[in-house]
């Protein structure tokens, strides 16, 4: 949990130079959370929410910088992480969320999500979702 935590901060101050060490330290993080099944991951969604926070100060801070598009891709990336974690703590796979998350991958903006069905977490979820959706 706290070995997450700290990639995902080290990835955050590599990030300010867009180095490509960030790639394969978001790749570890997001392979950690899969094996665990999210699992006492807490750690590393605020590690991954810390990353995007990270990124998109670096984004605002440099208007049209080339590397932005590099940034955004990263914070998508993570986005989507946190928010395929919300879709597994639910006891169905819901397809909105599945849809929404594929929207922020492919950066495509829809008007036609459809809304959740009646979401039912599993049980022991309770801390998995509180820490995605911090």
């Amino acid at each position: 949990d706290v070995k997450l935590l700290c990639t995902c901060m080290v990835a955050a101050r590599l990030s300010q130079s867009t180095d490509a060490r960030v790639v394969d330290l978001l790749d570890s993080v997001e392979k950690s959370i899969e094996r665990h099944n999210g699992q006492s991951c807490f750690g590393g969604y605020l590690g991954l929410a810390i990353f995007v926070q990270s990124v998109a100060r670096k984004i605002r801070s440099h208007g049209s910088d080339p590397s932005e598009d590099w940034c955004r891709e990263q914070a998508r990336r993570c986005i989507c992480i946190l928010v395929k974690s919300l879709n597994n703590c639910t006891l169905t796979d819901d397809e909105s969320i599945l849809e929404l998350a594929s929207c922020i991958e492919t950066g495509k903006s829809s008007d036609t999500l459809p809304l959740p069905s009646e979401l039912t977490a599993k049980d022991g979820a309770a801390q998995k979702l509180i820490g995605v959706i911090i």
